[in-house]
């Protein structure tokens, strides 16, 4: 099952991801969706790098998706 099959797309349900690049290399990401009809936010995502595991790459990756929230 993927993510498509849990949330349908519709006009109500946006996906947003946020990428941690280091180097100009991507090593981490984060996709969340976003149900306007319900307010609520879902991480459907989040991967790190093995080379960069402990270093806080998904952290700033959920402080980035926290200030978004905010916004």
């Amino acid at each position: 099952m993927c993510s498509s099959d849990l949330y349908p797309r519709s006009t109500n349900y946006i996906e947003k991801t946020f990428v941690g690049i280091y180097n100009d290399k991507i090593v981490g990401s984060l996709i969340r969706g976003y149900d306007q009809h319900l307010d609520h936010i879902t991480i459907l995502f989040v991967g790190v790098h093995p080379d960069f595991k402990s270093l806080g790459v998904g952290k700033e990756l959920i402080d980035e998706l926290e200030g978004f929230a905010e916004s």
